[in-house]
């Protein structure tokens, strides 16, 4: 699999193979098949995988600790990778749509819900993305001070909260109403 790999890139690879082949780093000398399918029939998709909290990675079968640590610190490098990519393009807002692509980077193989800030200029360009909270699987504190005395420190000329649903479809909750 590794030749493969390195001839084709990943091109022809299914999705359980290259799962596999992450966890071969953290269970070296055993064969990984297996679990890479357990993980994709619990979590439904490569993407479920690693959105999926370091907790619930250990409940499957096969899947200890180095796996689901890595599991978790590739899924933290992939949305960082590409969250760098996009800031160094200059994201400039005109309309909502343009936050869509930059946001789903963002919260891209993040199991817990977070609550981000993002600054933008008077022109509409992003100048930063500021981390409020994280909190757990399903809830996580909004605290609207911060995000004004973050706002108006840092000078910005607009703001946009945004925060994630891991494990749930994007639905407001009662409490996501009453703080917008």
């Amino acid at each position: 699999m590794r030749e493969r790999f390195l001839k084709s890139g990943g091109f022809g690879f299914q999705d359980h193979e290259l799962l596999e082949m992450l966890l071969f780093y953290s269970i070296p000398r055993v064969n990984t098949n297996e679990i890479a399918h357990r993980l994709l029939k619990e979590f439904g998709s490569v993407r479920g995988v690693f959105d999926a909290s370091y907790d619930a990675l250990l409940t499957v079968d096969g899947v200890g600790a180095s796996s689901a640590q890595i599991i978790r610190l590739f899924g933290e490098l992939m949305g960082r990778y590409i969250g760098a990519e996009e800031e160094s393009r200059g994201l400039v807002v005109r309309k909502p749509e343009d936050t869509v692509y930059y946001l789903q980077k963002l919260f891209f193989g993040i199991g817990n819900e977070r609550s981000y800030l993002l600054l933008l200029s008077n022109t509409g360009a992003l100048t930063d993305t500021v981390l409020l909270a994280e909190g757990n699987a399903g809830s996580v504190m909004f605290d609207i001070q911060k995000c004004v005395r973050t706002a108006v420190i840092r000078n910005a000329g607009f703001v946009l909260a945004a925060h994630n649903h891991p494990h749930g479809k994007a639905i407001p909750s009662e409490d996501d109403l009453i703080v917008t």
